[in-house]
């Protein structure tokens, strides 16, 4: 429970902030090892060179172009599904740094390269712009 009031606590401390806000830490409830394997299997992301980048809630016909400095990952249309709290998913390369624009606002951010399997993106509605919270987590969470 404590854990859970700072999480909502961090949430709207980052409303405020127009920038994507990182948070490095493992608290959600983790699926299990079985679902996890499948999960990593499907997106060929085994190794540890690769990571899965989540693009989780409040997307809706979004245009997003996923990319590093070698190639493009994923260009096209994402939409969370109601009910689940997911959108997409794209497997990225941690040599590199990846790179997120989001067409319909104009707007880019970086993920960062390196130690984390699982990357969550998290859209947030405010006053007409979006706000963004990138989590970074070594442990696949389960969604609604």
């Amino acid at each position: 429970m404590k854990t859970y009031l700072y999480s909502i606590f961090l949430l709207f401390l980052f409303l405020e902030c127009s920038t994507p806000k990182a948070l490095y830490k493992d608290d959600c409830v983790p699926v299990p090892e079985h679902f996890k394997k499948e999960v990593l299997k499907k997106y060929d992301s085994e190794n540890e060179k690769y990571s899965l980048l989540y693009f989780t809630e409040l997307f809706k016909d979004d245009e997003i172009t996923v990319s590093n400095e070698k190639e493009t990952l994923y260009s096209g249309v994402v939409s969370t599904v109601e009910g689940v709290g997911l959108a997409y998913v794209v497997r990225i390369d941690n040599d590199y740094t990846t790179n997120v624009y989001v067409k319909n606002e104009n707007y880019s951010f970086k993920i960062k390269k390196g130690k984390y399997k699982y990357i969550y993106v998290s859209k947030i509605q405010k006053e007409k712009r979006s706000k963004y919270i990138i989590a970074y987590r070594n442990i696949l969470c389960g969604f609604r």
